[in-house]
């Protein structure tokens, strides 16, 4: 059976690991919502959008969390606690928080790709 010390370590790395992506993934809602394409979006793909980027950055939130709890409220000892916190955010932060991004990007690029086909079509028969 693995040490305290080896699960608490082995969950905050993993946690370290997925804020990686997380930010990643936070970074491309960023870069699309101020795009001049976005103007384009309907106010209900606009609106998932945003609610996509709110979960992104509370799964940020809750991926940054462990780590500060284990700093601040430990003392950077290694705990029972710090591993039930770690490890007790796993379904929120590695399955719902992130994907609950992905929705309102597939909004994006469905709306993206049917404009897309419209106008190319447009243009030939111009």
């Amino acid at each position: 059976m693995a040490k305290l010390k080896d699960k608490v370590t082995n969950a905050l790395n993993e946690t370290r690991i997925l804020i990686l992506g997380a930010q990643i993934l936070l970074g491309f809602q960023f870069s699309a919502a101020f795009q001049p394409g976005i103007k384009c979006l309907p106010a209900h793909a606009r609106a998932l959008d945003l609610a996509a980027m709110v979960l992104m950055m509370l799964a940020v939130a809750l991926l940054i969390a462990p780590s500060a709890f284990h700093r601040l409220a430990e003392g950077g000892h290694d705990s029972a606690r710090v591993h039930g916190v770690t490890s007790g955010w796993g379904g929120v932060r590695g399955d719902g928080g992130g994907a609950a991004g992905v929705p309102g990007a597939l909004v994006r690029l469905s709306h993206h790709g049917s404009n897309h086909q419209r106008q190319s079509t447009l243009r030939r028969k111009a």
